[in-house]
């Protein structure tokens, strides 16, 4: 499973921590997170990132650091999402095949678009409505959730089983 860090697992109204340049992990994403990797998903982030920021950072201080095998940053790897060499180097590090790779995040074209024009599942995080402009640029089927952790109960039995 590859996840995007912000308003994904950060809070959107949560301040950003000036030492860390971003928003802190968000409590309930950190639960939802531990779950996944309790049920054995590996775990990649995927994040587009401004110069100097390090997500890593940010897991390590929030205690999950550990949970992710990879973590994939834009400004460290000198591409970005929508690269298509981003979601080659994501897929590589998932190491499962796009089919079976669910994405998770909160941008319809760098999360939701570009994993599924790379043959991923894709699962948008939006607590607020869409826009009517956002409902239609939507791919069918693309579930969207109000939080990471509204995945958990989807995933047993359901069509995001991949890991």
């Amino acid at each position: 499973m590859i996840v995007d860090y912000g308003a994904t697992i950060t809070a959107v109204d949560s301040p950003v921590d000036p030492e860390l340049r971003m928003r802190r992990v968000d409590p309930d994403a950190d639960v939802a997170l531990r779950k996944l990797h309790e049920r054995r998903f590996r775990l990649v982030l995927g994040s587009n990132t401004k110069k100097g920021q390090n997500r890593r950072q940010a897991l390590e201080q929030a205690g999950i650091l550990q949970l992710f095998a990879v973590t994939l940053q834009s400004d460290a790897l000198g591409v970005a999402k929508p690269s298509r060499l981003f979601y080659d180097l994501a897929v590589t590090a998932a190491q499962f095949l796009p089919h079976e790779i669910v994405w998770v995040g909160n941008n319809i074209r760098h999360d939701v678009i570009g994993p599924f024009m790379h043959g991923m599942q894709s699962v948008l995080v939006r607590p607020a409505p869409l826009s009517e402009q956002e409902v239609q640029a939507l791919p069918p089927g693309v579930p969207v959730i109000p939080h990471l952790s509204s995945l958990l109960p989807m995933l047993p039995g359901s069509r995001l089983n991949g890991r």
